[in-house]
């Protein structure tokens, strides 16, 4: 099983931002193996609602692991009504 950490830090509202300072990716996999994201990536918030504190949107990115330099690509991440 893969467990996946998305990272954002920016404004609370609608669009796209892409992997860099204010969005970051990380996959771990079954075996324990650390991918981190890459340029190329972005998280796409559809929905931001600041009644309800929720959050719905897309992802998608490439995970490198640093140790042995192989990649995954994450794509087609979905979220809907995540509370924050």
């Amino acid at each position: 099983m893969n467990n996946i950490t998305l990272n954002y830090s920016g404004p609370l509202s609608t669009g796209t931002v892409n992997t860099g300072p204010k969005f970051t990716g990380e996959l771990r996999d079954g075996q324990g193996n650390l991918y981190l994201s890459a340029p190329g990536g972005s998280i796409t918030f559809t929905t931001f609602d600041t009644l309800t504190n929720t959050i719905s949107g897309t992802y998608t990115f490439i995970g490198i692991n640093s140790v042995n330099s192989t990649s995954k690509l994450v794509t087609g991440g979905i979220f809907n009504v995540l509370t924050y």
